[in-house]
């Protein structure tokens, strides 16, 4: 999303756009109206490219061949005019808006290009999606996940994730392979549940149902079983068996601490929240909490650590100091 679209052509060449209209979420609903309010002049220029990407999703059996002609050609002269550094993204772009009707049976022949899907949660926000197989996601906070919606012709089923989510895989037909990539590692599955956490260069994987393989930029593999974690860095890995309790209950709006460190606790505050956290000592940072709080009220989870290891928390804005009470 930018501010200088100037004509209805440059919001076809935004993928962004054309993901939002073909595939809308709240989130991208609240971002593109408060575009449009910020650009009210515009707004009839992002009305145009929407009605024409609607329009290309629908059938063209009331248009004549002649009609269709004419409207290629004219896309093909406009595509002429834009810069010849963006030929290819505008041809493909131009097909996949043009049905072009056949001579014969009236056999419609679409030229498609597939769509780039992203989903985006801003801090403190979560959001649940539904995949084009019918497999599920749920997206934690500050967050992005980004597929095609080219699935049904895809050899494997493959999505992009920065942050953290909960899969629930469908298995398929034909056993295609569904794979989670990331920084770290790409996590290949047939049908199961799990959670990935990919964050500062770092990936942990705990595997909640099924089997999962995952496979490292050095081309070692990683087989998981239900109960499994696996944190992984550049440079190393740990496995080991652990309640998947701690690691999913975000999916259910709850916050579940076993032995977990102030350190990891004030890092899930920065990476979910937003908030920058200081710890007075070392001391402090290794003190392990055991304790449940709801996951959208971080008061609460405050008041019961400054309960439990008797601290002073302050808070102010974004920023949480955490030291010892005097």
């Amino acid at each position: 999303m930018k501010d200088s679209y100037q004509t209805w052509q440059e919001f076809l060449l935004d993928d962004d756009f054309v993901a939002w209209v073909k595939h809308p979420t709240p989130a991208s609903d609240r971002r593109w109206q408060a575009w449009q309010d910020t650009h009210p002049d515009r707004r009839s220029l992002l009305e145009e490219a929407r009605e024409m990407i609607l329009a290309a999703q629908k059938p063209a059996d009331n248009l004549s061949e002649a009609e269709v002609r004419e409207m290629w050609q004219e896309l093909q002269l406009r595509h002429q005019r834009k810069a010849r550094s963006r030929t290819s993204r505008w041809l493909r772009v131009a097909a996949s808006l043009v049905g072009v009707l056949l001579l014969g049976a009236g056999l419609v022949w679409w030229l498609t290009t597939p769509a780039a899907v992203t989903h985006r949660t801003a801090y403190g926000e979560t959001q649940d999606i539904v995949l084009p197989d019918r497999s599920t996601v749920k997206l934690n906070a500050n967050s992005t996940l980004s597929y095609t919606d080219d699935w049904e012709e895809s050899k494997e089923r493959t999505v992009a994730l920065s942050g953290e989510a909960y899969f629930s895989v469908q298995p398929a037909a034909n056993r295609r392979k569904f794979l989670v990539q990331t920084n770290t590692v790409v996590v290949e599955v047939v049908g199961t549940s799990f959670n990935v956490n990919q964050r500062h260069g770092r990936a942990r994987v705990v595997l909640d149902e099924g089997e999962v393989t995952l496979h490292r930029p050095n081309e070692e593999r990683i087989p998981m079983q239900a109960g499994d974690l696996v944190e992984i860095s550049d440079t190393n890995y740990v496995k080991k068996q652990v309640s998947s309790l701690p690691y999913t209950a975000w999916t259910n709006n709850e916050l579940v601490f076993e032995g977990t460190p102030l350190s990891e606790i004030a890092q899930l505050l920065e990476d979910n929240y937003g908030y920058r956290v200081t710890i007075s000592n070392s001391r402090l940072a290794n003190k392990q909490f055991r304790g449940r709080a709801p996951a959208g009220e971080v008061e609460n989870l405050l008041q019961q650590l400054e309960k439990v290891f008797q601290l002073t928390i302050t808070t102010q804005g974004k920023t949480i100091e955490i030291k010892s009470a005097k």
